[in-house]
């Protein structure tokens, strides 16, 4: 596996962990895989293309932004 390919999953773990913001969007699209036991949500992530891990961190970015907008 590439480095960088690891280094997506390494952060689309973290962001799936744990909102970076503390307390998630009722409408986040991580919320689902939040709710996973973490066992699972590593083997979701692990399983996850190399598109759909930039989906999520895409996501995850223009969430980050708009939040950070209307602070």
């Amino acid at each position: 596996m590439n480095v960088e390919l690891m280094n997506k999953r390494i952060w689309v773990k973290g962001i799936l962990v744990e909102c970076p913001f503390g307390k998630p969007l009722t409408d986040c699209l991580a919320n689902a895989l939040r709710n996973l036991p973490l066992e699972e949500l590593i083997r979701a992530v692990n399983n996850m293309s190399e598109d759909q891990l930039e989906m999520v961190i895409k996501y995850h970015n223009d969430c980050m932004e708009e939040r950070l907008k209307s602070g």
